[in-house]
């Protein structure tokens, strides 16, 4: 600490000019998508790639910046791709008197205790404080979003940053500077309310994200915001991806909103293993918003892992039934009913999910380890590529296709295989098992 002091008036220096460009970045990106929305249509390519090639300029080695702010620079310019024009013409949405109001009340005629379910969503005094110094009032909508968006990512402001993992309350991101992107989010919609705006949420459909957790799926849907301006919807984004299809986006009400915290909250919880505190979250999330297959998905996990079979089964079959298309559900029930020993219906159910709108990279593994139960080796390793294809950020995929590739013999394939599975994950079960039998053919001191 001694040595950054004395180093302090020429960091300052730096730090000074490294604001000043990334707000000049910022402001030029809003302003040529607010200029592109007001004249009907989206922001040219070319206009974001100077953007994306001025943000990849300050990280370049003339000026290289803080591993905070390499950081936000991705999620930056997909927040920037994201302020943008949906449809023209849509009708904006009833002003509430009062949301919190009537979210209170919607919260209470589901048994819940308002006070203590709400607090997601609180904003504290410092955080009302920052917005009256930070967003200027005027009358425009837009401006005051703009307004707050700046504030909220330049280097000046609070340069929040995207992290995946951990969805914060909207406390939680103020005070870390961090978030992902339903935590930003719930922030971003109860500021801009704060500041009078109508703001809402968006929930993007075919964006589930699925993890695994042992031999169980865990899923997540994404979130965002938006709000109307002169009777065109605005877009906000806030995540490393930016390729989002929003036509595919629809308007939730809060309380749904509400209902997918708690059940990204209880999804995390299990990921901790604390399958209790994820329950507990988890029976939130289906109180609040009992139509969200994800969520009961979810739960179903929950149950299996404190050993209530039955009621993870009633969970994964309420999930079916509210969507059928919620093939993680599918997937749960499958291992729920190989460890019941009941391998016919659980067959069955592998074989229907072999369809080309199944984008689960893991249900695709389980097919490719059913086939080579089944002796059908081509067939094993037609899935398995599939999963892999699916899965490119997974390590299981590459594992499993080595492992193929080394009951086949063909050690020189397997311990490629091997490196791209440990790129991704070097831990995960496959890719040990694959690691060891590599180490085993080569034999003791090769």
């Amino acid at each position: 600490m001694a040595g950054s002091a004395a180093r302090g008036p020429p960091d300052a220096g730096i730090d000074g000019v490294r604001g000043a460009l990334m707000d000049e970045v910022i402001d030029a990106a809003i302003d040529s998508v607010i200029d592109a929305v007001r004249r009907r249509r989206g922001p040219s390519r070319e206009g974001w790639g100077n953007t994306a090639r001025a943000c990849h300029a300050m990280g370049g080695r003339a000026m290289r910046l803080p591993d905070r702010l390499s950081a936000l620079r991705p999620a930056l310019v997909s927040w920037l791709l994201g302020l943008a024009l949906l449809a023209p013409g849509l009708a904006a949405g009833a002003e509430r008197a009062d949301w919190e109001s009537a979210l209170r009340a919607a919260i209470a005629e589901r048994g819940l205790d308002p006070a203590e379910i709400m607090k997601p969503l609180a904003l504290t005094a410092d955080m009302r404080a920052w917005l009256a110094e930070n967003v200027p009032g005027h009358p425009e909508s837009a401006e005051r979003m703009r307004a707050l968006l700046r504030g909220l990512l330049s280097a000046r402001g609070l340069e929040v940053r995207y992290t995946s993992g951990f969805t914060g309350t909207a406390e939680q991101v103020f005070e870390e500077r961090a978030g992902n992107c339903l935590g930003f989010t719930q922030m971003f919609v109860v500021m801009g309310r704060e500041l009078g705006v109508d703001v809402y949420y968006l929930a993007v459909d075919r964006l589930t994200r699925f993890r695994k957790e042992s031999d169980l799926i865990i899923v997540s849907d994404h979130v965002t915001a938006a709000f109307d301006d002169g009777g065109e919807r605005r877009i906000l984004e806030f995540s490393l991806a930016g390729d989002f299809d929003y036509r595919r986006a629809r308007r939730i009400g809060d309380v749904q909103a509400l209902g997918l915290y708690y059940s990204n909250r209880g999804a995390e919880e299990i990921q901790e293993r604390d399958y209790e505190e994820g329950e507990r979250l988890l029976e939130i999330a289906v109180a609040l918003d009992p139509e969200m297959a994800p969520a009961w998905v979810n739960l179903g996990v929950a149950h299996r892992r404190r050993g209530r079979l039955a009621a993870a089964e009633a969970a994964y079959e309420r999930a079916i039934e509210l969507d059928e298309s919620q093939l993680s559900a599918y997937h749960n029930l499958v291992g729920l009913y190989r460890l019941q020993g009941k391998h016919d219906p659980a067959g069955a159910i592998l074989r229907m999910l072999d369809r080309r709108d199944n984008r689960n990279p893991f249900i695709y593994l389980q097919l490719g380890d059913m086939s080579a139960a089944q002796g059908q080796r081509d067939e094993a390793r037609s899935f398995l590529r599939r999963a892999a294809r699916l899965g490119q950020d997974l390590a299981e995929p590459y594992a499993a296709l080595g492992l193929w590739h080394l009951d086949a013999g063909d050690r020189k394939r397997a311990a490629r295989f091997l490196r791209r599975a440990e790129k991704r994950d070097p831990e995960e079960e496959r890719t040990s098992r694959l690691r060891e039998r590599l180490a085993a053919a080569d034999g003791p001191g090769l």
